[in-house]
């Protein structure tokens, strides 16, 4: 597959050493890099919430066992460490309510932030989110582009960003605004669209003219093993995705070319789609992407760093269709 084949160029080329910190370390972002790392020969820890959590871990990952908020934990699973990756988060307004998220995404942020920096780690590297610029909006995004959260989520991690580069001690940082993660351990939801086509229940919602921001994993895992290794990414934010526009309707028109399905995709309107997802199992987080408007720039850190995304949207559309037409077969 073409992200398995840039995960191994990636873990050959790279001589980065070291030990590293990776809080949400069970997570799937935290899984892949973990693995990531430890092929290129540094010493990783991961901190995970708990115990269960462990065994989820790559083989080789030291784990340390705590909330995001334990400060001792914290404070121990940073000694000698040079880079901490920070992923640990509620995503979901599913899983978490507005307090919760805030005390996870923002304060979680501030005591890891205080605890590196006294432990004398380097380098923080932040796993941010578009989100902070808002769902829909009509200008090309770019990291200079005024933040309008629209939902606690995206007001959680800018706040969390906030903090960061606020501080006023010793580390350094790099902030990455992440785009929608496509790839295999992301196929849950990219399923359920794809089970609404094959048995033609699926519909568009709106006009399928809105853009959507995407980026496959194996991409921005060579994103975050570029900004460890770059000094001239120290204290910088960037924006994360593959550079490119997809619409709603392109992405449906590939997915039914990719599933060999031709009938024409249907469209209903927001809120009759809000009444329809439920006996979908289509969640309030997989509405606000499908529903977003977001045309992401990538200009600053291609300039800066010479990072550009190597999985097309074709490659990884047809990695996750094959996978499901696999879990089809099991």
């Amino acid at each position: 597959m073409q992200t398995e084949k840039i995960m191994k160029k990636t873990q050959t080329t790279s001589a980065s050493k070291g030990t590293v910190l990776v809080t949400g370390g069970a997570g799937r972002l935290g899984r892949h890099i973990i693995s990531s790392l430890l092929s290129n020969g540094v010493t990783v820890r991961a901190l995970v919430k708990c115990k269960e959590d462990v065994h989820k871990l790559p083989s080789g990952t030291v784990p340390f066992v705590g909330d995001i908020t334990s400060q001792n934990v914290i404070i121990d699973a940073c000694k000698g460490v040079d880079t901490v990756y920070h992923f640990a988060a509620i995503v979901s307004q599913v899983t978490g309510g507005h307090k919760e998220i805030l005390r996870v995404n923002t304060e979680g942020t501030r005591i890891l932030l205080e605890a590196a920096d006294l432990s004398g780690v380097k380098k923080l590297i932040l796993a941010s989110t578009v989100n902070v610029y808002g769902s829909k909006r009509k200008d090309l995004l770019t990291e200079n582009t005024e933040t309008k959260p629209s939902d606690v989520y995206g007001h959680s991690k800018l706040m969390a960003e906030r903090q960061i580069t606020s501080f006023k001690g010793n580390i350094s940082y790099t902030i990455l605004r992440m785009s929608a993660i496509y790839g295999e351990e992301y196929r849950n939801s990219f399923f359920k669209i794809f089970r609404m086509i094959d048995r033609g229940k699926a519909y568009m919602i709106g006009n399928g003219k809105n853009s959507l921001a995407l980026i496959n994993i194996a991409d921005v895992t060579r994103a975050m093993l570029l900004v460890r290794d770059s000094p001239k990414a120290n204290n910088k934010i960037y924006n994360l995705s593959d550079g490119k526009r997809y619409t709603q309707e392109y992405l449906f028109q590939l997915a039914c070319e990719l599933l060999n399905k031709k009938e024409k995709i249907k469209s209903v309107n927001e809120f009759l789609a809000r009444i329809m997802a439920k006996k979908a199992n289509i969640t309030v987080d997989d509405l606000r992407f499908i529903t977003s408007n977001r045309l992401v720039s990538i200009e600053k850190i291609s300039n800066e760093l010479g990072f550009y995304p190597k999985v097309s949207i074709k490659a990884g559309a047809k990695e996750l269709v094959d996978l499901y037409k696999a879990s089809k077969g099991n």
